[in-house]
């Protein structure tokens, strides 16, 4: 259904960007073999909801019925211990406050950092139906509602109206509330005014979890800070160099470097 319904070149490789390109225009079309006209011989009252049973059928997969296996899968993953690991950082610094994307707990497992150090800022994948965070950018607020929307052949038919509103939901089930997330957990933030070097490991510094650099940028001396920006290949080198002077971090203040070439502090 992913392959189906989502328009993204990133489909695997960034998921959540890839949950806001439902082509809602294909799963109405596919759904509207079931829009059984009302004047129809052999009327069933079943006619009235086949509709939006399809679409929701389909919703439900696509938000929850993806989100309970993207956790299953997380959680199966193999964290191997320092020792295991066929690959590793030299050095993580254990007085370090880390802030991750990570849903495992490889930086205690690997690294020995301490959770009490760790700001798991989407949850943690301890146990299969863990309630981690996953999900898009594109507010709700920031498209037209199709349920606003209808043309003169819909007018009238509920279960049109019914059907827009069920996919309008899953664009608010999917949506990652950053600001919300970034006001519970504050107390993290305000822990790092004192901060003189940021290290970006593996991270792609996507739209989705910019809000998160924001509000570091807001708290932090932005006119000194170091920052050490890891990257994968030249078109990531770009896009974060891009992204940091959107952020505006001072370009002087910034070494880009690729894993695991991770400069000493």
């Amino acid at each position: 259904m992913v392959e189906q319904y989502f328009n993204s070149v990133d489909l695997w490789s960034d998921l959540e960007k890839t949950l806001a390109t439902l082509d809602a225009d294909a799963l109405i079309e596919d759904a509207s073999e079931f829009l059984v006209p009302y004047a129809v011989k052999d009327w069933s009252d079943s006619f009235h909801h086949n509709y939006q049973y399809e679409i929701n059928e389909v919703v439900d997969k696509l938000s929850i019925g993806l989100k309970r296996q993207f956790t299953q899968w997380v959680y199966g993953l193999p964290i191997p211990s320092a020792l295991e690991a066929p690959r590793r950082l030299d050095y993580l610094n254990l007085d370090a406050e880390y802030l991750t994307f990570n849903y495992t707990n490889s930086l205690k497992s690997i690294y020995s950092i301490p959770d009490s150090k760790v700001l798991f800022i989407h949850g943690k994948a301890a146990q299969p139906d863990s309630n981690l965070t996953l999900g898009h950018a594109w507010s709700p607020k920031e498209r037209e509602p199709l349920s606003q929307l209808c043309s003169s052949d819909m007018d009238g038919d509920i279960r049109i109206s019914e059907g827009n509103q069920i996919i309008d939901d899953y664009f608010k089930k999917t949506y990652k509330p950053t600001k919300t997330i970034i006001e519970q957990n504050n107390y993290f933030f305000e822990r790092l005014t004192d901060i003189k070097t940021i290290y970006i490991l593996g991270h792609s510094i996507s739209e989705v979890d910019l809000e998160y650099f924001k509000k570091i940028v807001e708290i932090i001396d932005v006119a000194t800070v170091r920052w050490n920006v890891s990257y994968h290949g030249n078109s990531e080198l770009k896009r974060h160099k891009h992204t940091v002077k959107k952020l505006g971090i001072p370009v002087g203040l910034v070494e880009f470097f690729e894993l695991p070439d991770m400069p000493l502090p």
